[in-house]
Parts: C-alpha cells; sequence; structure tokens
C-alpha cells in the first residue's frame, strides 16, 4: 500500500509543477515579460568576418566593378558569386553610432558616398577619420533587411540596377533601399 500511495504522490507532484510552469508560462506571454530577441547588427557580426550586402529586390550583391584596388573606383550590384570585392567588413568609427564600411579586398578604402555636383553614386576611397562621406548608418534591420544612410548627405544607398553603380537618393523606405547583410 505505501508504495501505491507513493506512486501517486510523485504523479501528483509531476501534475502540479506541469501546471504551475503552464501558468508560468501564460502569465509571461500574457504580461508581455519575455525577453525580445535583439535584432543583432551586422556591425558585429561583420567586423572581423566580411559580409555581402545584397538588395533585397534583385538578390545581387554590392560589388567593387573590377576587383579595383583603386580610389573612385564604382561600387556596382553584380550577381553574388563569392569574390573579395563582394565582401565587406563594417567597423565601428570613431564617431558613435556610424560605421565604416570597407571593401574586403582593399582594407585601407571604406565604402563612400561620393560629393561631387554631377553623381550620386557610391564606390571607394582611401579612409579617413574626418571624410563623413564614409560613415554611414545601418537603420532598420526589421527581417534583416537593412537602410544604409551616409553621414554627408543623410541619403540612403539604393539600388538603380543590375551592373551599374549603386547610387545614393532620399531615404524613402522603399525596396530599393533595403540591403541584406550577411557572410
Amino acid at each position: 500500500m505505501k508504495v501505491l500511495i507513493g506512486k501517486r504522490a510523485g504523479r501528483l507532484a509531476q501534475g502540479v509543477w506541469r501546471a504551475a510552469g503552464m501558468l508560468l508560462a501564460v502569465a509571461v506571454l500574457t504580461l508581455g515579460l519575455v525577453p525580445q530577441r535583439a535584432s543583432a547588427s551586422p556591425a558585429s557580426d561583420c567586423q572581423y568576418n566580411p559580409c555581402y550586402i545584397q538588395s533585397i529586390t534583385n538578390k545581387a550583391c554590392m560589388t567593387i566593378q573590377g576587383a579595383s584596388q583603386a580610389d573612385d573606383a564604382r561600387a556596382i550590384l553584380w550577381g553574388c558569386i563569392g569574390v573579395a570585392n563582394q565582401k565587406f567588413t563594417i567597423q565601428q568609427s570613431p564617431y558613435s553610432g556610424w560605421y565604416r564600411i570597407k571593401p574586403a579586398h582593399s582594407d585601407h578604402q571604406c565604402l563612400t558616398a561620393f560629393v561631387a555636383e554631377f553623381t550620386s553614386d557610391l564606390g571607394q576611397w582611401t579612409c579617413s577619420d574626418f571624410d563623413f562621406s564614409q560613415l554611414w548608418w545601418l537603420g532598420g534591420g526589421g527581417g534583416g533587411k537593412w537602410t544604409l544612410q551616409d553621414a554627408s548627405s543623410y541619403q540612403c544607398a539604393q539600388n538603380h540596377g543590375y551592373g551599374v553603380p549603386v547610387i545614393r537618393v532620399t531615404c524613402n523606405g522603399s525596396n530599393l533601399q533595403k540591403w541584406y547583410i550577411f557572410h
């Protein structure tokens, strides 16, 4: 008889613990106490391990044209084929919240929003701590989609078509201005 009571007591205790756990889970979910998973910035993932920057509209990757290491080489969109001139590191700049995006094939250069009267192209130029056209804000992140906004004009990088330079225009939230950033 003692064994039978012990088994029943054990089952009863398990049932009580299950019910308590379910009640706690319902309370936590109802009250919104579940910690939200932070949308990790690609800056932490891409600081040392270069990432692709891919347009969400045509799935083409930002690419430094011709794998050039020269200043003034343009950033274009091209099919993602895994070459070094399609990968970028994202590093914290001296200015809080702003990042440098550096082509992996040319570590002394930075993605630059060219500031000229007749161009809105993006490209690469030798990095400088004092060049705000080389500083980028990574906006959004919802669903892994990011906007790239430059500090010199507060405009966003935009897909302008396959094989042509990436441009910067007034930020408007369109999908042409959204990018996947991944390894």
